[in-house]
């Protein structure tokens, strides 16, 4: 979520929020909103298994810093989970 995002920011009602990022949920989704700032795709390593989230952006050559990592507290189906960069979020 960015300011200039037209990606409407996850409700907190069912969430919350990090240095870099704010997550809602209903249930059956799990929405992750990132600010991606100038950044593109290849800029972000997301890794999504059943049970943990990563997602790291390339900070200064080969150097990648971590945004968001942890566990999950129910496993999700891989297969179904998806990540984009649009608008200046991911």
């Amino acid at each position: 979520y960015g300011p200039n995002s037209r990606m409407a920011a996850p409700s907190l009602k069912n969430g919350g929020s990090g240095a870099h990022y704010r997550w809602g949920q209903s249930a059956r989704e799990v929405t992750i909103a990132i600010n991606a700032g100038s950044r593109r795709g290849r800029d972000f390593r997301v890794e999504i298994n059943r049970s943990r989230v990563s997602v790291a952006a390339r900070s200064c050559g080969d150097e990648w810093q971590h945004l968001l990592r942890g566990e999950l507290q129910r496993p999700v189906l891989t297969d179904e989970c998806e990540w984009s960069v649009e608008d200046g979020s991911l």
